[in-house]
């Protein structure tokens, strides 16, 4: 969790995504969070 919270915290930079996140979307991007953080760890 540490791990999607540091990624997390780095997108959080973005204004875009800070304000879909903030309008609640905030669900879904943790899905798709999930799949990224698998890519990550892959190496992709």
């Amino acid at each position: 969790m540490s791990e999607f919270r540091e990624v997390l915290n780095e997108q959080l930079q973005d204004d875009e995504f800070r304000e879909q996140w903030e309008d609640g979307k905030g669900k879904q991007h943790y899905r798709n969070f999930q799949g990224f953080l698998q890519l990550c760890r892959r190496g992709i």
